[in-house]
């Protein structure tokens, strides 16, 4: 069965302040189960940015989440992501076993290599980006495989010696995604490994790259094991009755959640290595984007290119049961909480969907894989 849930970057904004927000943060999740979303997914940082933006201040969305399950009783989290080069493979699968025990079984792991200026940031090389990831993933594989087994593994970045998993995770087979926003390799890698790909095109990821992603993916996956996989889409959303007032509100996020971005892709542009190169291409679309009045124009007048979806009920339903029946995902995120939108604003568009279109989406999504 498909599912449907929420994505936010956890974006510091100007005028937004930490501590404030990771309680409106929390707010979301519990108001999210209470309307029937399936997950609530939001990705991992480290560190200050800029005094005024910072493209996420959740250093641990597991900590996030845990903080909100006395109060919720379905919604899951999802990780979205976990930088898996940061990470021991067998430490990170522990915590998330362990999150996933006090929460009664509502983990899902979301897994990504995470943007080049963190890894300066922690005294990493960029460049060892793509081989920590693939022997990360290939672990994590491993011991997922055979949950009860002592492991002995022995990797060029991290080792393992007699490790059993403890605990265990409550969910026989917890699912696993992997980020991919650009490169095909990476959706081979995901397929590898018998993960789900995630595909995060809340900033504008043109819809031609996500339908090459989707197709190498399901092709590897096919050609592997004899099965489509999993595809999870995140989007931009903003909808409200009021179809001027929803495109002005999402035109708004998403323009200033581009400007967060521009600043760090624009002023790391001389530093990307090899393995980020594409970033500075983004970076200027992005830094183009950051004007509200160009993002709305472009959005709108090259829809679906964007993957942004702002107005009312029939607007919206038509335009995403079309993008829905052309690219095939099994399941949807969408990012509401968008470039710093008051949490009232993001309420209501959640309540929006949740009244107006959840039932016709989720059986669009259901039909279509």
């Amino acid at each position: 069965m498909a599912s449907i849930g929420l994505f936010s970057e956890g974006s510091l904004t100007p005028g937004r302040s930490p501590h404030p927000y990771y309680r409106e943060l929390g707010e979301q999740i519990v108001m999210g189960d209470r309307l029937g979303f399936d997950f609530f997914s939001t990705t991992q940082s480290y560190g200050l940015d800029h005094a005024d933006s910072t493209f996420s201040v959740v250093p641990d969305p597991l900590a996030l989440f845990l903080a909100q399950t006395a109060r919720t009783e379905r919604i899951k989290v999802l990780t979205g992501i976990t930088i898996a080069p940061f990470h021991h493979p067998a430490m990170a699968l522990s915590d998330f076993a362990a999150a996933d025990v006090l929460s009664g079984g509502r983990v899902m792991i979301g897994i990504g290599r995470g943007h080049p200026w963190l890894y300066e940031r922690l005294g990493l090389d960029q460049n060892e980006s793509k081989a920590r990831a693939s022997e990360f993933c290939s672990m994590v594989r491993t011991i997922l495989d055979a949950p009860h087994a002592r492991h002995t593994i022995g990797g060029t970045f991290w080792r393992m010696h007699d490790f059993e998993l403890l605990p265990q995770f409550i969910q026989p087979h917890p699912e696993v995604y992997f980020a991919v926003s650009i490169s095909p390799s990476s959706a081979v890698e995901a397929a590898s490994h018998r993960f789900g790909i995630l595909i995060p095109a809340y900033l504008g990821t043109p819809i031609e790259a996500v339908e090459m992603l989707i197709k190498t993916y399901r092709e590897e996956y096919r050609k592997l094991w004899n099965d489509p996989g999993k595809i999870l889409l995140g989007v931009n959303f903003y909808g409200l009755p009021d179809e001027r007032a929803a495109i002005a509100m999402g035109a708004r996020g998403l323009a200033m959640q581009m400007k967060v971005f521009a600043r760090n892709m624009i002023g790391y542009t001389h530093k990307f290595g090899e393995q980020y190169s594409a970033y500075r291409e983004i970076g200027s679309l992005f830094e183009a984007m950051s004007d509200p009045k160009v993002c709305e124009s472009r959005v709108l007048a090259e829809f679906p290119r964007y993957l942004a979806f702002w107005g009312n009920r029939d607007t919206l339903d038509k335009k995403m049961i079309a993008v829905i029946e052309r690219l095939r995902p099994d399941s949807l995120a969408l990012n509401i909480d968008c470039g710093g939108i008051p949490l009232e604003a993001t309420a209501a568009s959640m309540r929006f969907f949740a009244a107006e279109l959840m039932p016709s989406i989720r059986h669009c999504l259901d039909r279509a894989v």
